[in-house]
């Protein structure tokens, strides 16, 4: 399925809105809400999932990762054997002290602040980061290669609500539109604030923080 066979199906099968003569919504309109419920989607869930690299210079600890990536799930370094741990400032400070940000010798952890990550210690070779992540649609974003099929029925429930919503005389239909955003969020979690997502972003995930493994 493609992005206009969404917005055909959503047209036909969700909106009853066949008669081209008289239209309620445009294919422009339509398409313009396919695409916000694909990003919608993918902030919620994980529905696209890449490897990344990152080229590690020695004696420098922070880089700016890509602006698409939501969680990191795996980071580690190509001459290093397990992954490196998540931690924060305040779990390196309390477990080593303030020196771990001068520290040198070979990565064991790193921290997330926003589009940054930073290595712990400062690496002393050069290297590869190699990161599994979830993603928002980026550059390389295929609808038909990474959205799974199984998933495209539940797009057409956030195209729905955005038709509901539209500000016309005949198409607006709040009830309706809440029907369909509860459907969508029942298939791709609710809607989380910007801050939960920064704070989830850069926590460590899974309890992967060990005091024992920072001394």
């Amino acid at each position: 399925m493609t992005i206009d066979d969404l917005v055909l199906e959503a047209r036909t099968d969700i909106l009853d809105d066949t008669v081209s003569a008289k239209y309620l919504w445009s294919n422009l309109q339509l398409t313009r809400y396919a695409n916000e419920a694909v990003l919608e989607a993918c902030s919620r869930a994980p529905l696209i999932n890449r490897v990344l690299t990152k080229a590690i210079t020695a004696a420098t600890a922070e880089y700016v990762i890509d602006s698409f990536v939501k969680q990191i799930y795996v980071a580690k370094l190509d001459l290093q054997t397990t992954p490196l741990i998540q931690a924060t400032d305040a779990t390196l400070s309390i477990g080593i002290g303030s020196s771990w940000r001068t520290s040198t010798g070979t990565p064991t952890h790193y921290i997330r602040t926003g589009h940054k990550i930073r290595l712990y210690p400062v690496p002393i070779v050069d290297d590869t980061l190699v990161m599994t992540t979830s993603n928002i649609p980026d550059d390389d974003f295929s609808f038909e290669d990474d959205i799974d099929p199984a998933y495209h029925k539940g797009l057409l429930y956030y195209i729905a609500y955005k038709a509901y919503m539209l500000n016309d005389a005949d198409a607006y239909n709040p009830v309706k539109a809440a029907d369909f955003l509860k459907m969508f969020d029942a298939v791709f979690g609710v809607k989380h604030t910007a801050k939960y997502n920064l704070v989830a972003y850069d926590s460590p995930m899974y309890g992967t923080v060990s005091g024992a493994r920072m001394c």
